[in-house]
């Protein structure tokens, strides 16, 4: 990647961080007006749901969970073409607005993923689960034939 900046001459817009404390990344996406996520894959999106939890406002591709992490508390782009998202970065940071409305909202909506709630989501799936196998037998893989319960080399 840092070749590819030199390469297209951007060097002098584009630098490259090493990692940094969790207080100091906190303060990084405070100070910044937007976070733009534009992941061509994204299993969860935990950068989006750090920036709202800092109260700045994300701009993401409708990819993977990242429409359930960004939610009402960004906006989501169709694609990856650089002049949609040039367009939608210029329009929402023009928008005070709009602006003001996602960043209220981006504390509250990142605090349905913390553990307290992820905890008790995780427990009552398995409450769920233990009451609808409360009948089943307790061995229920013996209706399986053929299948060796142990393997010894």
């Amino acid at each position: 990647m840092q070749e590819l900046v030199a390469e297209l001459g951007l060097s002098d817009n584009v630098r490259f961080q090493p990692p940094v404390s969790r207080p100091e990344l906190a303060r990084w996406y405070q100070s910044a007006d937007l976070a733009i996520v534009p992941s061509h894959s994204e299993s969860f999106g935990l950068v989006a749901i750090e920036a709202l939890a800092s109260g700045t406002p994300v701009i993401a591709a409708r990819v993977g969970g990242l429409p359930i992490a960004v939610g009402d508390a960004g906006v989501l782009v169709d694609g990856h073409n650089p002049q949609d998202w040039a367009r939608v970065i210029g329009e929402t940071l023009a928008d005070t607005d709009k602006m003001a409305a996602l960043a209220a909202r981006a504390p509250e909506h990142a605090a349905e993923f913390g553990w307290d709630r992820s905890v008790d989501d995780l427990l009552a799936v398995y409450r769920l689960a233990c009451a609808e196998r409360a009948g089943a037998p307790i061995n229920g893989s013996a209706s399986l034939t053929d299948i060796p319960t142990a393997v010894v080399p």
